[in-house]
């Protein structure tokens, strides 16, 4: 099942491991835990998703 939301950026703990990830939901941005982003089929996959200070610095 296809999602209309969109990954875009990776949220890591304090070991380094990837928690959640950042999507846009319309006009929000919410995070979701990394099982319902894949059980979501939500896009682009996860390995492609940069890291928060990545995101931000390219956003500007």
């Amino acid at each position: 099942m296809s999602s209309n939301y969109k990954g875009l950026y990776v949220i890591r703990n304090t070991e380094n491991e990837i928690t959640d990830i950042q999507i846009s939901a319309g006009a929000h941005e919410i995070p979701l835990p990394i099982k319902d982003y894949e059980e979501r089929d939500i896009q682009p996959p996860i390995s492609s998703l940069l890291e928060k200070d990545e995101y931000f610095n390219l956003k500007g």
